[in-house]
């Protein structure tokens, strides 16, 4: 149990550090479900390290999630759009996703 703690918190800590956290806490305005990818436009403008667009969506692709982590990221995103919850997407600082929008890790902050 404490070599799957350790191996869970590294991966924690690898993809913190890879990642960009410069997106601001905002209600999810629209979402567009495809069978490839995901597009979100929330309301703050916020180019990302990248250099994606500088315009309030961003995006992933199904395929760069783990299918049942795919599954909760949907179950939350819904969630957060239906009952108006802001949150904190947090971006990859090196890649664009769909529509060169910046391009969502899987993991966001609630506040």
């Amino acid at each position: 149990m404490k070599k799957i703690l350790i191996a869970f918190i590294a991966l924690l800590s690898s993809n913190a550090f890879a990642s960009d956290w410069g997106g601001k806490t905002a209600v999810i305005e629209k979402m567009y479900i495809y069978s490839t990818s995901v597009i979100i436009v929330q309301g703050d403008v916020y180019a990302g390290k990248a250099g994606c667009n500088n315009d309030n969506k961003w995006s992933f692709y199904w395929d760069q999630l783990d299918p049942k982590v795919a599954d909760r990221v949907y179950s939350a995103l819904l969630a957060a759009y239906t009952s108006k919850t802001p949150i904190k997407p947090i971006f990859h600082d090196t890649e664009c996703g769909p529509e060169n929008a910046k391009r969502f890790t899987g993991s966001f902050v609630f506040d």
